[in-house]
């Protein structure tokens, strides 16, 4: 984990380059001070707009929350203070006030005496703060959005290179595993036994998913976020069918076993294919049911029918038959 000092200099480097000591600070209304760095030359932030922001929280020698660290820009859309005003410990709310004072570009350095949230918040204390610190909140803004369409093509923009990011990450830990390494050696001696007795041509994915593929199908393959729909029949290698029908997923969220996805992923719409799934990239060790036995590999025909960026409405009779088998494809 990067050092406070190291994640601060991330936002506030821009903040000293523009002269912290010129800049007075500024009350919002609930009387929260706050400081301005600007260069006046970025696009004007107006009601309804969306902003692209970082954002680091934190007290004295403690990071409670970093944009940067967690490779999580945030998004807003600007709304109107209400008529009432916001309230001091209502971060959110006082920089809905704020932000229509920055442009692009902008930095913030937003300072809450943690005494006050504590009396509003005595739970907190201990906790979340100690008494007598500040919590200091320091923004900068990166993007800022006219339309909803916008900012949308840029959440799944940043959603795409977040889901390639983790699945590097998560590619290189299940490589450098030792059990995992040593499972697979054996998986696919055993794969590529039956591959070779029954003469099956199969390409490898980068996790390891032997793939014959009958038909690539149509049209962009799926997305992280995107949601699918997958027609399937599952059996083990030894023939012993354990499951089929369709089975609704979104991509990226883990409602599957990691070959299953992995293998839905190299095909675009109408796409068919067989997977040849080692345990490591099925139900591993423990297996699952009667049927799918500790280190089990798996033989799956998938058939891809649907890509969608809206989760489907009608699937009820799908979510009975799923609740009753017990497998998490």
């Amino acid at each position: 984990m990067r050092s406070l000092k190291n994640l601060l200099s991330l936002t506030l480097a821009v903040v000293f380059a523009a002269g912290c000591n010129k800049v007075e600070f500024q009350k919002t209304s609930s009387g929260l001070p706050y400081k301005i760095f600007t260069d006046n030359k970025g696009d004007s932030i107006l009601p309804n707009y969306y902003v692209k922001f970082e954002v680091i929280q934190s007290t004295k020698d403690t990071v409670l929350f970093s944009s940067y660290e967690k490779n999580q820009p945030q998004y807003l859309q600007v709304q109107p203070t209400p008529p009432q005003g916001v309230n001091y410990s209502d971060i959110g709310g006082n920089i809905m006030e704020i932000l229509p004072k920055l442009r692009k570009g902008d930095s913030v350095y937003i300072v809450q005496v943690t005494d006050s949230l504590i009396a509003q918040s005595p739970e907190m204390a201990g906790k979340t703060f100690k008494k007598g610190e500040e919590l200091v909140t320091t923004i900068r803004v990166t993007e800022v959005y006219k339309t909803l369409e916008e900012a949308s093509a840029a959440v799944a923009k940043d959603r795409m290179a977040q889901a390639a990011e983790m699945e590097k990450e998560g590619l290189e830990r299940f490589r450098s595993d030792t059990a995992t390494s040593n499972q697979m050696q054996i998986d696919n001696r055993l794969i590529d036994a039956y591959l070779s007795k029954n003469n099956i041509q199969t390409r490898k994915t980068e996790w390891g998913v032997y793939m014959n593929v009958q038909n690539e199908g149509q049209g962009p393959k799926p997305a992280p976020g995107q949601f699918v729909r997958v027609k399937y029949a599952g059996k083990t290698l030894n023939g012993v069918a354990f499951d089929s029908g369709e089975f609704p997923m979104q991509i990226g969220t883990g409602n599957s076993i990691k070959g299953f996805e992995d293998g839905i992923k190299q095909l675009a719409k109408g796409g068919k294919a067989t997977l040849y799934i080692p345990s490591r990239l099925g139900y591993g060790p423990p297996g699952s049911g009667p049927k799918i036995g500790p280190n089990e590999n798996l033989i799956f025909d998938i058939e891809l029918l649907e890509i969608s960026d809206t989760p489907p409405q009608q699937q009820q009779q799908q979510s009975q038959h799923y609740e009753g088998d017990g497998h998490n494809h």
